[in-house]
């Protein structure tokens, strides 16, 4: 058989290239261990699949490290019969921006299905669009027009990029001695009208089946696109080739992730205290404060890059991947290439195999996980087994911030997404202070008294206080590295401390707040007005002291030293920042009349502040409530040991009372004696 396969793809230099695959795999949720090795193994961008046969109430399958736009057959085969089969999916890296696309069809074709989703690059984007045609046979069976398929409902433009199963015949991708059909000819068509043109290499098969074969599975992009970069690949599973190719782009836009953490644990604290008081010792008796405090922090962290190693990179998408697994897919893989190439009609050797690949990694997945839960310890790995918790029962994953709009303007870039943001932030907490407000002296009296300067017994006191595991701010300074220092550091870092107490001036540095924006429930997710803003490292009432008479000389030295005006804000784990002008200040509000336009909407029961009321003020709904998450998360922790397996009981009971025994304590000398007998 004269089939061009092959094992991976050569990437053009040049250009920055997204790498896709288009692949029916004829049902989903059987194939994702597959589909998750060879997404890892050839380092894939975009995944289109076609025939996924999820129903309305299946869940998405999950793949590690891409987020899912999933779009589900509407048409049943017989009228009034259930839906059944076909389904488009397409994984894009979670590093990427995506979003899906909204495209119209027209009402005659209600068999075509389409899933357009939209890769953000530097310039123009790329939109992969997913298309599955399916073969429609006459008869009883299948009531749905067999010339169903339009050329409006195939997408156009010089940024598409459509992939899919076609099940179309012709010459132009099939060699001259095929016959078209109607659909085959509708492509044709669209080709020809949208200046297009197939990537596939003629007389290539992409799907073979009882020896018979045929070039069904098409990429298509726009003429002036290098087709070079295809080829299709050995079966992953299903009786289609998977096709690989490459899009070159102006560079695609990433979705910023957080940067590895330091890992104390392992640091050389002998030498990082060293190295960090031998640079401190230069900073001694420096008068501005700004500098002063940027070569502490600079100090600080330039040192850890040297003496605290950094924890590992990202999971990988197999942890539990051992040889017997590997083994189990590699005479699965080569029985399959022989049948596929007519060397074996072994069709239950290949069924069996398949069997004991599923049973190799079931068992693999079972060891590993066991291996992780007997890990944890109370004294060392509590924090981790926690971590497992919250991914168990959905909370730990993190979502990327999606694109948003302004003003009907798609903000894609971090850049873009951080200034609007804190622009929208400066306009809602922007107040007038309130009358009367106290105003900072510029030049205190140090006799009064609460003005001498600090000690090293304060410092020493405050150090001890401190948490070591709490976050830093935005001059990466942990309270762990500070705690370190011998007397001799700390003396430097007192000398700043009175440095800006004496001169009234705070470090730009220190008045960073992060600002993470949660999304609201129930609100549009692309709308700036559905986040809320949840800052950290810098409170509200750190502020609420400055007046804002823009006549007092005080309030110019406030200014100056960076209470008022400009201030820095970060979005969560992203070291692109944003300027924004934000001023804290609480002013008194007052009440107002308000004359309601409709009549109020009454209900039997309402949460507020996480406690369900009812009208006869029983609390047995909060109860009922109470008692169904506590069971949620009882069955979390069951999963985290067995009889003669897993997590130590002391963990468990650590677990426990952080876990499970806050949601029943909540408010609980409330609402408990309330409830009926």
């Amino acid at each position: 058989m004269d089939v061009n396969r092959c094992g991976d793809v050569h990437r053009h230099p040049g250009p920055a290239v997204l790498r896709a695959v288009s692949w029916n795999c004829r049902t989903m949720n059987a194939k994702i261990t597959t589909l998750a090795y060879h997404a890892s193994r050839r380092d894939l961008d975009v995944i289109a699949l076609q025939e996924t046969n999820l129903g309305a109430n299946d869940p998405t399958p999950t793949l590690r490290g891409y987020r899912a736009h999933r779009r589900d057959r509407t048409t049943p085969r017989v009228a009034g019969a259930p839906v059944k089969g076909g389904g488009l999916l397409t994984y894009v890296k979670e590093t990427l921006r995506s979003d899906v696309v909204q495209h119209s069809m027209p009402a005659a074709d209600t068999v075509t299905e389409r899933l357009d989703v939209r890769v953000w690059t530097k310039a123009n984007p790329i939109v992969v669009s997913n298309i599955y045609l399916p073969p429609v046979a006459s008869g009883a069976g299948d009531s749905r027009p067999t010339n169903y398929l339009l050329r409006e409902s195939l997408p156009t433009g010089s940024h598409v990029f459509a992939c899919g199963d076609f099940n179309a015949h012709h010459p132009l991708w099939e060699g001259a001695d095929t016959q078209s059909n109607q659909r085959g000819r509708v492509v044709a068509s669209w080709l020809e009208s949208a200046d297009y043109r197939v990537w596939n290499e003629v007389g290539v098969r992409t799907w073979t089946s009882g020896g018979a074969t045929s070039t069904i599975d098409l990429v298509v992009s726009a003429a002036d696109r290098d087709p070079s970069s295809w080829c299709a690949l050995d079966s992953w599973g299903s009786d289609h080739s998977p096709l690989l190719f490459e899009i070159e782009c102006d560079g695609p836009v990433h979705a910023t992730r957080p940067l590895p953490t330091w890992n104390f644990r392992r640091a050389d604290w002998e030498g990082y205290v060293h190295d960090v008081e031998r640079r401190l010792k230069a900073l001694r008796g420096m008068k501005d404060v700004d500098k002063f405090a940027k070569g502490v922090a600079d100090a600080f962290t330039d040192v850890a890059e040297e003496r605290v190693p950094r924890c590992g990179g990202f999971i990988s998408n197999q942890p539990w991947w051992n040889d017997d697994v590997a083994r189990a897919y590699e005479d699965r893989d080569a029985l399959r290439r022989a049948i596929l190439d007519g060397e074996s009609d072994d069709a239950e050797g290949l069924a069996a195999l398949d069997r004991a690949a599923q049973v190799a990694i079931d068992t693999a997945k079972q060891e590993r996980w066991a291996q992780l839960c007997e890990g944890f310890s109370r004294s060392k790995n509590l924090g981790a087994a926690f971590r497992a918790v919250k991914h168990l029962d959905g909370r730990g994953h993190r979502e990327v911030l999606p694109i948003l709009e302004d003003g009907g303007t798609p903000l894609v870039t971090d850049e873009c997404k951080a200034d609007r943001l804190g622009r929208f932030y400066a306009r809602q907490c922007t107040k007038k202070a309130a009358p009367g407000a106290t105003q900072i002296d510029p030049d205190p009296d140090p006799s009064v008294d609460g003005c001498e300067p600090f000690s090293l017994e304060e410092l020493n006191g405050q150090l001890v206080k401190v948490k070591t595991r709490s976050a830093a701010g935005d001059d990466g300074v942990f309270n762990i590295m500070m705690r370190h220092l011998s007397s001799e550091g700390r003396e430097v870092l007192l000398q700043l401390f009175n440095l800006s107490w004496a001169t009234g001036r705070v470090p730009n540095s220190w008045r960073t707040a992060l600002v993470i924006p949660v999304l609201k429930p129930g609100k549009d997710p692309m709308l700036l007005s559905s986040y809320r803003p949840i800052r950290q490292d810098v409170r509200p009432e750190d502020l609420r002291d400055v007046s804002y008479d823009a006549g007092s000389p005080t309030i110019k030295k406030a200014a100056d030293s960076g209470l008022v005006g400009k201030r820095v804000v970060a979005l969560d784990g992203l070291d692109v920042h944003m300027k924004a002008t934000v001023v804290s200040a609480l002013g008194s509000g007052c009440a107002e009349c308000v004359t309601l336009a409709a009549p109020l909407k009454i209900v039997r029961t309402a949460k507020y502040l996480g406690v369900t009321l009812d009208s006869d003020f029983t609390f047995v709904p909060h109860a009922l409530d109470v008692a169904a998450r506590m069971e949620t998360r009882m069955r979390v922790l069951k999963l985290l040991a067995g009889t003669n397996w897993g997590c130590r009981w002391a963990s468990l009971r650590s677990l426990y009372v952080t876990y499970v025994m806050p949601v029943m304590m909540y408010c609980f000398g409330v609402w408990l004696q309330m409830l009926p007998k």
